[in-house]
């Protein structure tokens, strides 16, 4: 474990970084050395099993009815429940079969009070949840779990909220006015042709949730005291699904641009093919907030011009 003023773990090691007034003990250390995607052993559910499993085997059964057809259409539609007819392909039930025969033998032998971790880790997961003065994050960059003081977790994003350039605080929570907007443009959407009634009904979600904002400390930047990366959840936000569609849209416009990088594996193949001289000097670029830096009306602009000259 790391305390204040040691150097930041080298990546593809996890460590705990504990930069709070906080006093790990061992056992804690060793419960969050497991990481915080660490799932104790629980109760196991056979109806909750089978439920999930059919709602597999439903997913394969979809991909084997329509591995020949090539749509060309919209995903962002809402999910179906439609099934397809007849009975299942030999190969699907023989596997659905053995599955259940494996699992019915898991069920007798592994499921008989064994656990993934000691009273005492238990015990620890349990201290940890129910103290207040601390907050558990995971780093932004390197996999480090990090240990904060709760009012300065807390300062730090109001310190980010209180940019005015950036955010302006809310009289009243503009979630109902913001869906009849969406309801309405959608609507006209439809009327015109653009839209289908079922992405409309996609892109109206009746029962949105409010969006909770956190942080992923930037500790690769500065151990003491370091600033967070702003993280707002968007599942089942009002405009998730607006930006899936959105997503989807631009997507085929966005791949040909010449400066386009799909990921790192992109980026080492476009640099094999050059010739790099010996004196050349490779330079990087990193913006400061880029998300909440980008001119809204240029991106706008640039969007509705790609959009008129697309095929």
């Amino acid at each position: 474990m790391l305390q204040r003023n040691n150097e930041i773990p080298s990546q593809g090691r996890l460590a705990i970084v504990n930069l709070s007034n906080y006093h790990l003990s061992e056992v804690e250390e060793r419960v969050l050395s497991k990481g915080l995607t660490f799932v104790p052993t629980s109760r196991h559910f056979p109806f909750q099993f089978h439920v999930d499993f059919e709602k597999f085997i439903r997913s394969l059964q979809l991909r084997m009815f329509f591995k020949d057809f090539k749509s060309a259409f919209s995903d962002c539609v809402a999910k179906s429940t439609w099934i397809p007819p007849g009975p299942l392909n030999p190969a699907l039930l023989i596997f659905k079969q053995l599955v259940l025969q494996d699992v019915e033998q898991l069920e007798v032998s592994q499921y008989r009070g064994r656990s993934n971790m000691s009273k005492e880790e238990f015990l620890a997961i349990q201290k940890l949840k129910n103290e207040t003065s601390i907050v558990i994050r995971k780093a932004d960059k390197g996999g480090a779990i990090l240990v904060l003081n709760r009012t300065y977790y807390l300062d730090e994003i109001h310190q980010q909220l209180s940019d005015v350039n950036t955010y302006c605080k809310l009289r009243e929570d503009p979630t109902f006015d913001v869906l009849i907007k969406i309801q309405e443009l959608t609507n006209s959407a439809v009327q015109s042709g653009f839209l289908t009634k079922k992405e409309c009904q996609f892109l109206c979600h009746l029962h949105p949730v409010t969006p909770i904002l956190y942080t992923f400390p930037k500790i690769h930047k500065k151990l003491e005291a370091p600033s967070g990366r702003p993280i707002v959840s968007s599942r089942n936000l009002l405009l998730e699904r607006i930006c899936k569609y959105t997503d989807f849209s631009l997507r085929p416009l966005v791949q040909c641009i010449p400066a386009y990088i799909k990921d790192t594996s992109h980026f080492l193949q476009r640099m094999a093919g050059l010739c790099i001289e010996e004196k050349t000097l490779l330079v990087t670029l990193d913006v400061h907030s880029l998300y909440t830096s980008i001119p809204q009306a240029e991106v706008l602009e640039a969007v509705e011009g790609a959009l008129e000259t697309r095929p």
